[in-house]
């Protein structure tokens, strides 16, 4: 989760495909899936216009992981500060709010290439704090971003793991992959 246009799409779509995923699936309504591959989703999910998407994205990661494990990655609409005015996004941020509450993990995306943390970035932090060891902040965009951009976060962040990676290049992917697999050998 995060603000829009962090990269939090692609993130999980490369990152699903990294770990050996070619499927993903769409979901629009509280029970209605389909089945997408990895390509397709990059194609109508990944823009620079913020909003592209506000429906759910689950990916699945079952049996490939060390010990047979299954793992559930889902995706969120981009979350804005105060009252957004159309009712959809509304919906949306609301539904995101919801998985956050539900999820034994949370990793909150933040564009590494800006300077500037966003209130909202520190509200969710906020929330963060009341989910121990679960938290998990990521800088994106580290082809972009000035090593000191990532020290900034680091220092900001100082409660939560930062990892530094770039959903383009995929650098930082194993950093990742480690840190959910060391999360799911704490929760047993």
């Amino acid at each position: 989760m995060g603000r829009p246009n962090v990269g939090k799409t692609l993130l999980l779509l490369n990152f699903a495909a990294y770990l050996g995923v070619s499927e993903v699936y769409r979901r629009r309504g509280s029970r209605d899936e389909r089945a997408i591959t990895v390509a397709t989703a990059r194609r109508e999910l990944v823009s620079q216009v913020a909003l592209k998407h506000l429906d759910g994205l689950v990916v699945r990661v079952n049996g490939k992981l060390p010990g047979g494990r299954d793992l559930t990655l889902t995706d969120s609409a981009g979350l804005f500060e105060g009252v957004h005015p159309d009712v959809k996004v509304r919906h949306a941020m609301a539904e995101t709010l919801e998985r956050v509450f539900a999820a034994e993990m949370v990793v909150h995306v933040i564009d590494g290439g800006q300077a500037s943390i966003a209130p909202i970035d520190e509200h969710l932090a906020a929330l963060g704090g009341s989910v121990p060891g679960a938290w998990l902040v990521v800088a994106n965009k580290a082809d972009l971003a000035p090593d000191a951009a990532a020290r900034e976060l680091r220092h900001h962040f100082k409660d939560f793991p930062v990892l530094t990676l770039s959903a383009v290049t995929r650098r930082g992917f194993r950093k990742l992959k480690d840190h959910l697999l060391e999360h799911m050998e704490r929760l047993g």
